[in-house]
């Protein structure tokens, strides 16, 4: 070990060192409290032996000092001499963080195992300081890879969340705006069904790291979940956000990624913008629905492309009903259905279209009536999960692409379920019809 003596005696100094190196141990010798913290300061020394009262600076203030200093990652044992044989004089020390005491003249038996006392107490906090720095590298690890998706090592959706806080709350002080693209990768779920999961991860895996490489400086994306990405574009209003969610659907779809169950025959993604401003006052969760609503719309225009949606009021639209008034006590389909279920709408039109022109057969196009009558009888039960499950359903029978325009909610049902009872007289009379 490397031990710093401080004594303003040179006799004691000297007899303490001889003694100290004669156990083979490194020594520095200081001969008053100043010089020794000049000594202490340069060297970090694993135990200070130093007398009490000494000019310049006492042992006990160079004690206090040592024990004030930043820690340097090596703990210094500290163990005061004095003539002193006051209990009170003990106490002092220690409350000054002294960790031993030696009385005047010292003893080489009683040097000796306070020296081993240091040398396990330094080992020990030697240990404990490793330990503690692995540790620290450890949970830095590990919050890492808590905002880190899994399967394609991209940010998560905790780092979205984080980072997204972080943005509005500089937005809002210092009015910058930015984009924000909800990606989804079309037709997934058929994908999934024929070729696979594992050939459906790597499609994810290849999607996720092309967002990233077309991401310019600044720029971030995201896992938001399942097959859906996230892209945040800083300060950047709309024109510069779709430009961007632009050249990402591209880039996409250059991959040439085969997918057989795909109208285009390759991987493509569906993007909807939205941007933040601090004028607007928008929550987070606000912002995220804005995109939401923008990536559906995307996808009833017939799916790889990018669409923009301002904010819509979550109250439903005023004006009369077409279904007519619900039975007491149910809610309208206008509350149903406004914006966030009229993916289902716009499914069961597509439904329609394709066995009307494709000569699909009079059962087909039962079932698509019952489908349309239960839609007329849901509840607020009818979630996005539920919605995307009869999508799913849908998609799969008929291996269709989606090319339905988004009117109102309400009227769409309507006249889908108008369209379907008369597509059904008409093929119930002349089943060759189809």
């Amino acid at each position: 070990m490397k031990i710093l003596i401080v004594d303003d005696g040179a006799a004691s100094r000297e007899s303490v060192s001889r003694t100290v190196r004669s156990f083979g141990h490194d020594c520095i010798v200081a001969e008053d409290g100043g010089a020794a913290w000049a000594l202490y300061q340069g060297n970090t020394p694993d135990v200070v032996i130093s007398d009490w009262m000494m000019p310049v600076l006492n042992g006990l203030d160079l004690c206090r000092l040592i024990r004030s200093a930043p820690a340097r990652g090596n703990y210094s044992y500290f163990v005061l001499m004095t003539a002193r044989d006051e209990k009170e004089n003990v106490v002092q020390a220690m409350e000054a963080g002294a960790d031993d005491f030696l009385r005047k003249p010292v003893d080489s038996v009683d040097l000796q195992a306070v020296i081993i006392a240091a040398e396990r107490v330094t080992r020990l906090h030697r240990q404990l300081g490793q330990q503690r720095s692995e540790l620290e590298t450890l949970n830095g690890r590990f919050f890492e890879e808590g905002r880190i998706d899994p399967l394609t090592r991209i940010n998560n959706r905790l780092r979205l969340n984080e980072d997204l806080e972080a943005l509005m709350a500089r937005s809002e002080r210092y009015g910058h705006v930015y984009g924000l693209a909800l990606c989804d990768v079309d037709f997934f779920k058929a994908f999934n069904d024929s070729q696979g999961h594992l050939q459906g991860d790597e499609v994810l895996r290849q999607v996720a790291q092309t967002l990233q490489t077309t991401c310019r400086s600044g720029d971030a994306v995201y896992r938001y979940g399942g097959e859906e990405f996230v892209l945040i574009f800083p300060e950047q209003g709309m024109p510069g956000a779709l430009t961007a969610a632009e050249r990402h659907r591209m880039k996409v779809m250059e991959l040439a990624i085969p997918h057989p169950n795909s109208p285009l025959g390759v991987i493509t993604i569906s993007v909807g913008v939205t941007t933040f401003s601090p004028k607007e006052k928008m929550k987070l969760a606000e912002l995220l629905s804005d995109a939401d609503r923008a990536l559906y719309e995307a996808k009833g225009q017939g799916r790889n492309k990018v669409v923009h949606r301002g904010r819509v009021a979550s109250s439903a639209r005023a004006g009369p009903d077409p279904l007519g008034e619900p039975p007491e006590g149910d809610v309208s389909l206008e509350a149903i259905f406004h914006e966030e279920a009229s993916g289902l709408v716009q499914l069961l039109l597509e439904v329609l279209t394709v066995i009307r022109d494709s000569g699909q057969t009079p059962e087909r196009l039962s079932d698509a009536v019952n489908f349309a009558h239960k839609l007329s009888g849901a509840a607020l039960t009818v979630d996005k999960v539920t919605i995307a499950k009869l999508a799913a359903s849908i998609e799969g029978t008929l291996r269709a692409p989606l090319k339905v325009a988004t009117p109102a909610a309400a009227e769409v049902l309507h006249a889908a379920l108008v369209a379907a009872e008369k597509l059904e007289v008409e093929l119930s009379k002349d089943p060759a019809a189809g």
